[in-house]
């Protein structure tokens, strides 16, 4: 009998410790893309995400650019954790925490769509993406804007009339419109090779449905590291 009792309570305490690790197991978040190569820039941002009732969230963001392989690599330190997303290939990966100040900024920040808009915004500032003008145009805020790329993740690259910059980027389409990023304030980036690049120090988010519709969802002020 005591010998069963014995083998009983081994037998209880392995289960529970697999019932644990199994537990363990489903929390672990799913880690971002490592890429193991040197970025073409990195940025260290100053975000704010505007809230439902008007004020704004304000976070700093460290994101990285790469061409070869096409990614980003994003990080924050929110208030409940470190928090990182990516895109490699296409490939969208992000740890997220289960609680956030607001969970509709905090989703809009981390999600893949803002992740595209940035990634492509800067690789298009940088001369990274094949361009070529088309007949289709876009009007943003009272300027005229013409269609030079686009890929298949469902993003544009438009390039802007006067400053021959391809400063505007809009990511997906469904009912409640497109994502539209919009980048100026442009600043040179020395690159090693000797030749100049330039890269948006600013950058505003919008929905956008039409150019009398449009909503402002964030800014960012940004500075390359």
């Amino acid at each position: 009998m005591k010998n069963l009792l014995i083998y009983s309570i081994v037998i209880t305490g392995i289960f529970t410790i697999l019932g644990c690790n199994k537990q363990q197991a489903k929390k672990q978040p799913v880690q971002a893309a490592q890429i193991q190569v040197q970025p073409d820039i990195k940025v260290l941002a100053v975000a704010q995400y505007v809230q439902k009732e008007g004020s704004r969230y304000i976070t700093h963001q460290h994101f990285q650019i790469f061409s070869a392989p096409q990614a980003i690599m994003l990080s924050a330190d929110e208030p409940y954790g470190r928090v990182v997303w990516s895109i490699e290939n296409g490939v969208f990966n992000a740890t997220k925490s289960e609680k956030a100040i607001d969970k509709d900024v905090f989703n809009l920040m981390t999600s893949e769509e803002v992740a595209q808009g940035l990634m492509n915004l800067y690789l298009a500032s940088l001369g990274k993406i094949q361009i070529a003008e088309t007949a289709e145009t876009l009007d943003f805020d009272g300027k005229i804007y013409t269609l030079v790329a686009q890929n298949g993740q469902n993003v544009k690259f438009y390039k802007n009339k006067s400053t021959k910059y391809v400063d505007l980027v809009t990511v997906g389409q469904n009912k409640e419109g497109i994502y539209l990023f919009s980048g100026y304030n442009y600043l040179k980036l020395n690159q090693k090779e000797g030749q100049e690049a330039v890269y948006p120090s600013k950058v505003d988010i919008f929905l956008y449905r039409a150019s009398y519709d449009k909503k402002m969802l964030g800014t960012m002020n940004c500075l390359a590291e």
